[in-house]
């Protein structure tokens, strides 16, 4: 029988992931209801942990997922929606402002997704970033070309990370991309839904964010073995190394990022911006640091650099601040500071240096 009373927790996933998520909120008393699609329903989903678990048969569209939603909110009290994939934020922000819950609602969530809409977000902020244009007006293309060196960067408005993400070293490429993409059946993939930007070489960066009512509370800044392009195009594995505690550039990086989550207007999360430190800086003479990306992350575990070759997380019977009865923002906080101030230790003193990696929950705030 279904327990109308009890909060209830609301999941969106299209891929197979955030069971440890569901099994601490089904541990800490909530009731929890999975939404996914047809597809995902015989995964190994944590389904002693679920009061529910729905699929969404067929192609799924943001209107399927809110008749859902709907169905279960008419007989369980829904307080939360979280995504538990990235391609889901935009999807549980709709959800949201459907049944009117607390959390982002989807203009903010469409400049976390829509790398158009980001960029556009990032102009009005004040932001440096690559110079870019919509992929809509011939014209201001073919002017935007002329303006700007080659290579030049073609990107899907929706996707992750480096993801149908192509390299054009001329305009008659450029030309060609776009009238292959024109010709394609699938509306969402044509021209319009991408956007054209400038290649700059250089360093990329990554800071990852832990921010609740506004404030950075934690923020761990490193840097790429190799761009996240150059590894998903040509091949090799993706490394990160912490960018030296106190020195510029990390404080650098962190005052960038909090001012960019600040013109974001993000609130409470865990957050992935990316930077890049170009390698021709007379391009940007006053900004060592240029902006690429800015992804709001649901409940997928973010990798901190910090125990090697083995995975420790905070949820379940050995994670470190769950074994207090009901940790707090400040205990998590706590464990991040204790761990950084043991890696400096093992820098400083050891000379030593443990890799890769703890495993934090993206939506430990949720």
């Amino acid at each position: 029988m279904t327990n109308s009373k009890m909060p209830t927790i609301l999941c969106i996933a299209s891929f197979f992931k955030g069971n440890e998520f569901i099994r601490e909120c089904k541990r800490r008393g909530a009731g929890v209801v999975l939404l996914t699609r047809e597809k995902l329903l015989g995964a190994e989903w944590a389904r002693d942990s679920l009061d529910d678990l729905i699929a969404i048969p067929g192609k799924t569209s943001v209107q399927s997922y809110l008749a859902a939603a709907t169905y279960v909110a008419r007989q369980r009290r829904v307080v939360r929606v979280v995504a538990l994939e990235e391609y889901d934020v935009v999807t549980a922000a709709h959800i949201r402002e459907h049944l009117c819950l607390p959390g982002m609602g989807t203009t903010t969530a469409r400049s976390f997704q829509d790398k158009l809409a980001m960029r556009c977000r990032a102009s009005e902020v004040a932001i440096h970033q690559p110079q870019f244009v919509p992929l809509v007006n011939y014209d201001v293309v073919d002017e935007f070309m002329k303006q700007t060196s080659p290579p030049w960067m073609l990107k899907p408005r929706i996707g992750a990370s480096s993801m149908g993400i192509k390299k054009l070293y001329d305009p008659e490429a450029v030309w060609r991309a776009l009238a292959d993409l024109d010709a394609r059946e699938a509306v969402h993939e044509r021209s319009d839904f991408h956007l054209l930007e400038q290649f700059i070489p250089g360093h990329v960066y990554h800071v990852d964010s832990l921010v609740a009512a506004g404030k950075v509370l934690f923020a761990s800044v490193e840097r790429y073995g190799a761009p996240p392009f150059d590894v998903s195009h040509c091949g090799g594995v993706p490394l990160s190394y912490f960018v030296k505690y106190g020195s510029r550039e990390q404080r650098a990086l962190l005052a960038l990022n909090k001012k960019l989550l600040k013109g974001f207007g993000f609130e409470q999360g865990v957050t992935h911006a990316e930077f890049i430190r170009p390698a021709a800086s007379t391009q940007y003479p006053n900004e060592p640091f240029i902006f690429l990306r800015l992804q709001h992350e649901s409940a997928a575990p973010i990798q901190l650099t910090l125990s090697r070759r083995r995975r420790v997380s905070i949820f379940g019977a050995n994670g470190p601040v769950l074994n207090s009865p009901r940790p707090s923002v400040r205990t998590f906080c706590h464990l991040c500071a204790l761990s950084m101030a043991a890696l400096r230790y093992h820098w400083h003193v050891r000379r030593t240096l443990p890799l890769v990696a703890m495993t934090i929950p993206r939506s430990f705030i949720v």
